[in-house]
């Protein structure tokens, strides 16, 4: 059974029943099937089944919605930001005389901190190399 929204309403000219205007029949002067106690009784019982005021259900779709941001927010976004935080912090941290490894997988020693760039000493000929700061992937930890 297909339950439909409807909107009841009992007005002095006419009476809709489940979306029917009972007295149209009446005023068209055909012979109607449902009488007077039988309209209200029905139309009472239309508004207790089908009544929906709009307040709790639009809450209520909107729920879907909410729950996927949350699910989005707290699986997705938030650690993002926490594993961005933690980047900034170890750039903002950086000295003379760490060991770190690029992005692209180069090993170096910070040599000179420059406002963007950081002067790298690159192992077996210690060739310098000058490298955006947030080219920067780790900090070695350690001695090799």
């Amino acid at each position: 059974m297909v339950l439909k929204t409807l909107r009841l309403v009992s007005t002095e000219k006419s009476r809709w029943v489940l979306g029917t205007p009972v007295g149209s029949a009446e005023r068209a002067g055909k012979n109607s099937s449902i009488d007077k106690q039988g309209a209200e009784q029905e139309l009472l019982w239309g508004q207790v089944l089908w009544q929906t005021d709009g307040t709790g259900s639009q809450f209520l779709s909107l729920l879907p919605i909410v729950a996927i941001f949350l699910v989005f927010y707290f699986l997705l976004i938030l650690p993002n930001q926490r594993r961005q935080k933690k980047l900034q912090q170890m750039l903002a941290g950086l000295k003379n005389g760490d060991r770190v490894v690029t992005n692209g997988g180069i090993h170096g020693t910070i040599v000179g901190i420059k406002d963007q760039y950081i002067v790298l000493r690159v192992p077996p000929d210690q060739v310098k190399l000058e490298v955006l700061r947030s080219a920067i992937g780790t900090v070695e930890s350690g001695e090799q």
